[in-house]
């Protein structure tokens, strides 16, 4: 059964997924390292990959990864954000190369200081895994990602430092 969010709630999720995925297909991926001094991605709208790449294309990763991890969300989001509550919650991970969660746990780097609201973003990011296996020509054995979870608040909140 799907779950019926209000009109705003709606519209403030699916205007931050369409514009991530947007980004994402435009291409707009390749070669951003300059905010990150030691080579890693920033890949739109809340999404980072923090190991350095050396070059290697994530694009296709990137987005199964925000499409499953996306679903998981909706699926489990809180009551307090389906009534309109607002928060914030920047969530770190690790994938390891074939797609699966290191043992270190997902994280919340930054609170919404809403209990539900975080616990919801982690469990979005442990639910949706495993994951695709990483890009092949990526030599290393896990990647370390942010992810930004903006509950009712306009995409541009998820880009602030």
């Amino acid at each position: 059964m799907r779950r019926r969010f209000p009109k705003s709630s709606r519209t403030v999720l699916q205007f931050l997924m369409a514009s991530t995925l947007l980004g994402l297909s435009c291409g707009c991926l390749r070669g951003q390292s300059a905010q990150f001094p030691h080579g890693g991605q920033s890949l739109g709208f809340g999404f980072q990959i923090l190991t350095r790449t050396n070059g290697v294309d994530f694009a296709n990763f990137a987005k199964h990864l925000l499409v499953a991890v996306k679903h998981k969300w909706y699926e489990k989001m809180p009551q307090p954000a389906v009534m309109g509550d607002k928060g914030r919650v920047v969530v770190r991970f690790s994938i390891q190369k074939d797609g699966t969660l290191t043992s270190e746990p997902p994280i919340v780097e930054e609170s919404s200081k809403e209990k539900e609201l975080d616990s919801a973003a982690v469990e979005a990011v442990r639910s949706a895994a495993p994951f695709d296996h990483l890009p092949d020509a990526f030599h290393g054995p896990s990647v370390e990602l942010r992810l930004t979870f903006l509950y009712n608040l306009p995409p541009d909140q998820a880009a602030r430092p």
